[in-house]
Parts: C-alpha cells; structure tokens; sequence
C-alpha cells in the first residue's frame, strides 16, 4: 500500500495510540474505522477487532499481514501522551461532527429533527475520559492517610 495516500497526521495517531495499552484502551470507546481515511480505517477495524478478541494490541507485523498497511513501531513517553490523547480526542470529535452532519441532511429533508439532535449530541459526547481507573502506586502514602481519616467506627454492641 502507498503511504503518499495516506493522511501522516492520522497514520501517526494511530502508531502512537497503538503504541502504549493505556493510551489505546482511553482512546478505544471513541475510535471508529468510519473516521479514517481509507486505507487506515481497515487497520482501525482491525486492531479493534484484535483488541475485543485477544486483550492486547498487534505489532506491526501482525497489522501488516492483515491489513497490507506498513506502520512503524513506536515508543511513547509521558510527554508524548497528553499530546495524543488530546489529538485523537479532537480528531475523533470532529470526524463524529461531520458524520453527524452529513447524516442529518435526509432527516432534516423529513423533518425528522429529534433525530438529528440525537446525532449531534452523540456526536458532542465523543470525549476520552482521562481519570480511568485509579493509580494505586501514586502518591500511596497520601491515599493511606486519607483513607484511614475517612473511615468510621461502628459499633456492634459489644464492649471491648
């Protein structure tokens, strides 16, 4: 597959999304092949599929094999992560906009206007939730402290 007809923008998101679990599993609930230029909305598709199935995400050669698109191995730094998520949120965010919109033309021809506020607020709701899950290694000492400060007693009417 020729990589001049491939947007480098989106190519490089993906091989970046693809590079870190973390940042693939945030990104995983918006991602849509629909939003990707062909040929990368097959690879989308297929690392989706692969991810639902296996629990993990195909190296490049695994992609290639099945896709016939060649990506590059990334590494991703901490640096580098807000960066991605905040593109492929943006990206994504637009691409959901623009369906929305081209989807709503007939319906709005039909009238059907209820229909077309719930494709653009689905559309308005395409956002990665950065606070997944909590890092129990981070700042452990404060979470011990805070945690046993918040803890109430309850009595269970036995004398000590």
């Amino acid at each position: 597959m020729a990589d001049d007809v491939i947007d480098p923008k989106e190519k490089l998101l993906l091989e970046y999304a693809m590079a870190d679990r973390g940042v693939f599993i945030k990104c995983y609930s918006i991602l849509k092949p629909s939003y990707f230029e062909k040929p990368l909305d097959r690879v989308v598709d297929f690392v989706m599929e692969y991810f639902k199935a296996h629990h993990g995400i195909p190296d490049s050669d695994i992609t290639y094999a099945e896709t016939g698109v060649v990506l590059k191995e990334r590494e991703l730094d901490s640096s580098e992560e807000s960066y991605v998520l905040e593109e492929i949120e943006e990206f994504c965010s637009k691409q959901a906009m623009t369906e929305a919109i081209l989807n709503s033309v007939d319906l709005v021809e039909e009238g059907n206007m209820a229909e077309v506020q719930s494709l653009v607020r689905k559309a308005l709701m395409v956002k990665i939730d950065k606070q997944l899950g909590t890092d129990l290694f981070e700042d452990i000492r404060d979470r011990i402290e805070r945690t046993r400060m918040e803890r109430k007693g309850y009595s269970l009417g036995i004398s000590s």
